[in-house]
């Protein structure tokens, strides 16, 4: 495939803005490109061990392939794929990497991990792939209707690279972000595919996502062999899981077709099987969000009953001898001593073996060793395997719901979907304070009419209303059924510079305030459909 109009930028030009990523073919930072593109890019520098590696006819051939794509291709590109888009050279002249889109917003989230307080991080598909309790307390709140769209939508994404001749090869969740709302993904690591046969890099597997031995990586047939992987490690919230028969339970049909994609390449099922099992099996999927259930209490075997234990032995003063008519001689203050030193170390010890069923160390998570917490430990910041897990000897304290998702507090015994209730408002809220419009603007679901986010005048407007806007003291009152879906109750304070308060408080500059505001969608992702409600005071004085 020629290539004649190939765009190329210089490294010079590159304004740099903040790191991204350091993954092992090198660095990726985000950086500006003024006068070639309008908004920030992700630029990729190589390794000089994989540049040595890189096909950069290949590579150029691949930033020029959208102008000969065919429309399923081009529609992903616009918003779902970090497709490269201009090679980097260097003082030399030399490729030293490439630009290409960074991941929009939305595929960014409020995720509660370590080293990660307060910033927005790519929400990426492996973070599925372990238990409620771990997803849970990263605030990453699903439900098997999520998991199946999510598949749908990945399922339709490698049709259309399909049909374009394009293979993603090294297919695994830890390529693919996602979104909760409208349930989309954007694939990374572009220039690792293969295009009309040819790839700008050896080609590589992650670990536990090989092909069966023997088998050529970077064929469609290979996408589809691991495409039944990830159906089954989604929707079973497992790393490593190969048997399909795990889904069977809820999934019959999907179970077939992941048992069909391990069979010879040629027997594989095709992405419309998939799309159409998948579609089939979403009415039947529960909307609700996973939470992690109590173990079944063990009862422990009753202890056995043991003598007490007797104290150390202490040398004795030999017992004098008895005196006449039975009574003894008066105890000497040597013996006097010994019989306090006796008693002391009794009492010791039984305060010892009373005290022992008691005192628990505290893990570092803050709860008793017999509450078995998915710890993560201190500076991981990856979903990790976790290990086998064995029943405590004591009954568990049934969870309870989170009080707070970010700053938003949750009410008295939050369910799953004042939990995701939350979540929305905590994106809402703290897009507005860290100045973060695209976050903010995801929230608003287009049909309620209050802003749409791809509106350039409306989204202006919203911005320089909001522009000195700080909120704290967010409180989530109720969730009940009602308008588009659900009503949420929510009061909060703003502050704001004077002239940027609300019709008729123009100058008002702290103002409580009390909404009730109708959401769209379910407990897998709420937008805001319309305030139904709503009323604000001056703060009170002091």
């Amino acid at each position: 495939m020629s290539s004649p109009a190939v765009t190329s930028v210089r490294l010079a030009d590159l304004e740099p803005v903040g790191l991204l990523g350091d993954g092992g073919q090198g660095v990726v930072t985000q950086v500006r490109v003024p006068g070639a593109f309008p908004g920030p890019m992700a630029f990729k520098r190589y390794e000089p061990g994989v540049l040595r590696e890189l096909e950069h006819d290949v590579l150029a051939d691949m930033i020029a392939h959208p102008g000969h794509a065919g429309p399923g291709f081009r529609a992903l590109l616009e918003t779902q794929l970090a497709w490269p888009v201009a090679l980097v050279r260097d003082e030399h002249d030399t490729v030293c990497g490439f630009l290409m889109p960074q991941a929009p917003e939305v595929f960014w989230g409020n995720l509660h991990l370590p080293n990660s307080a307060g910033t927005l991080t790519p929400v990426r598909l492996d973070y599925l792939l372990n238990p409620p309790e771990y997803t849970n307390r990263i605030n990453l709140l699903t439900s098997p209707s999520l998991r199946l769209n999510l598949l749908l939508d990945a399922a339709r994404m490698l049709l259309a690279l399909h049909a374009d001749d394009v293979v993603v090869g090294d297919l695994s969740p830890r390529n693919f972000l996602f979104t909760t709302f409208h349930w989309r993904c954007f694939l990374l690591d572009c220039d690792a595919m293969t295009v009309r046969g040819r790839s700008p890099l050896p080609p590589v597997e992650t670990p536990d996502w090989q092909l069966p031995s023997g088998e050529p990586v970077g064929t469609k047939a290979g996408d589809r062999f691991k495409f039944g992987l990830m159906v089954i490690r989604v929707l079973c919230s497992d790393q490593s899981l190969r048997d399909p028969e795990e889904l069977r339970p809820g999934f019959p049909a999907l179970a077939d077709l992941a048992r069909q994609a391990q069979l010879a390449p040629d027997e594989r099922p095709g992405w419309d099987e998939w799309i159409d099992a998948i579609e089939a099996a979403k009415p039947g999927a529960s909307t609700a969000v996973v939470m992690p259930a109590p173990p079944a209490p063990v009862t422990a075997p009753p202890a056995p009953v043991t003598a007490p234990v007797p104290p150390p032995a202490v040398p004795l003063a030999p017992a004098p001898p008895v005196r006449p008519g039975g009574a003894s001689r008066p105890l000497t203050m040597r013996q006097w001593a010994v019989f306090a030193l006796v008693l002391v170390v009794v009492i010791c010890i039984i305060g010892l073996v009373a005290n022992k069923d008691h005192q628990r160390p505290a893990d570092r998570s803050g709860t008793t060793s017999g509450s078995t917490p998915f710890d993560t430990g201190a500076g991981e910041d990856e979903p990790t395997a976790y290990p086998t897990r064995t029943q405590p000897t004591t009954a568990p304290a049934v969870p309870v719901a989170p009080s707070a998702v970010g700053i938003v507090t949750l009410p008295a015994g939050a369910d799953g979907t004042a939990v995701a209730v939350g979540r929305m408002f905590d994106q809402y809220f703290t897009g507005i304070n860290n100045r973060d419009w695209d976050a903010t603007l995801a929230v608003y679901d287009p049909a309620g009419g209050i802003v749409h986010a791809d509106n350039l005048k409306e989204r202006s407007s919203f911005i320089d209303s909001m522009t000195t806007t700080t909120d704290d003291d967010v409180v989530l009152w109720s969730v009940q059924p009602g308008g588009a879906g659900v009503l949420a109750r929510i009061t909060f304070r703003s502050r704001q510079n004077a002239g940027f308060g609300p019709k008729g408080s123009e100058n008002e500059t702290c103002l409580r305030w009390d909404n009730t505001y109708s959401l769209s969608g379910d407990a897998t992702g709420y937008r805001i459909y319309k305030k139904t409600k709503g009323t604000h005071a001056p703060c009170p004085s002091g």
